[in-house]
């Protein structure tokens, strides 16, 4: 909300009064189950698709893959620089920004299965997801092509946001260390980062199951 408000996007703030006590429980996130995720990975060869390889396989923002170009991956070190994104800057209009949400830069390593489709990849523009006429991508019309891109999946409609939430879950899940998983994702706190941990309540019963008394 205060970046919303930074952008022109409300004028007040309405979550500046409330308060959370720290022991309240974390809620859990929704993210995509690995059936849900083999679909999509047979599915992005389509329009898009390099988009949702990005926020899948390196847990890239919306907002940081419209602003993504070519010249921040380095394909041999296999490693993205976040530098930019496509928020809403003067006049109302949105256009590429250097800068990161949380005003510094990171770097993002990725593994094979994003390298070969990046290879892959047409290269029309600067920009590794362009719009239609080769310049950045919009929000609004970022969201069109989520949108079309998961229409006629058999997967739940979830938001762009899950699928970074997803690529932290199962980081972690697979046993990347919290303060790895901190700094790739770009949170200035760790604890941040442990909300990714309660999500394994299947893991965690299945485990209990094993107690041998």
């Amino acid at each position: 909300m205060k970046a919303a408000v930074q952008n022109e996007l409300c004028r007040k703030n309405p979550c500046e009064a409330i308060s959370v006590a720290a022991e309240e429980p974390l809620h859990a996130i929704q993210v995509f189950s690995p059936d849900e995720i083999q679909t999509i990975l047979r599915n992005l060869d389509k329009p898009f698709g390099t988009a949702i390889a990005l926020m899948l396989f390196a847990g890239l923002r919306s907002e940081e893959v419209m602003g993504l170009r070519w010249g921040d991956i380095s394909q041999k070190e296999q490693v993205i620089t976040v530098r930019r994104v496509v928020t809403r800057a003067a006049k109302g209009e949105y256009a590429p920004i250097e800068r990161t949400k949380n005003g510094k830069v990171r770097y993002v390593p990725y593994g094979d299965e994003l390298a070969v489709h990046l290879k892959q990849a047409q290269k029309t523009s600067i920009y590794v997801v362009p719009a239609v006429r080769g310049g950045y991508m919009t929000p609004g019309s970022f969201r069109r092509q989520y949108e079309t891109f998961f229409a006629d999946l058999p997967v739940r409609k979830l938001s762009p946001h899950k699928l970074r939430h997803t690529y932290a879950t199962y980081l972690i899940r697979g046993g990347a260390e919290l303060r790895a998983v901190q700094s790739i994702l770009g949170y200035q706190s760790v604890g941040v980062t442990e909300i990714y941990t309660h999500v394994n309540v299947e893991d965690q019963r299945r485990a209990a199951g094993k107690l041998a008394y």
